[in-house]
């Protein structure tokens, strides 16, 4: 499979988790899982749609009740955004 195909389907699996999400079916959104392990294979650990998606995983996994998952990737996410702004940007803390 070459990259426009693992790119086309990275996009299909974030409309399908985007549409999860709008129709309250979290519980259903366990794909997003892999959302961002594909786009940290594609776009890179510290691409912005990657830091995204990480985020939207830690609010579907808050939606569902898994706390600590919620909080695991959502610390990364933050250390990985620290990494590419540095340390001493606002918005990395």
């Amino acid at each position: 499979m070459d990259l426009r195909n693992h790119e086309r389907m990275r996009e299909d699996m974030e409309m399908l988790v985007r549409t999860y999400q709008h129709q309250g079916q979290l519980q259903d959104a366990n794909v997003t899982i892999e959302v961002p392990e594909i786009q940290k294979q594609i776009l890179g650990n510290t691409h912005p749609r990657t830091l995204r998606s990480m985020e939207m995983l830690a609010l579907i996994y808050q939606g569902q009740g898994q706390l600590k998952r919620a909080e695991n990737v959502i610390e990364e996410a933050i250390r990985l955004q620290a990494d590419v702004l540095g340390e001493m940007d606002p918005q990395s803390h």
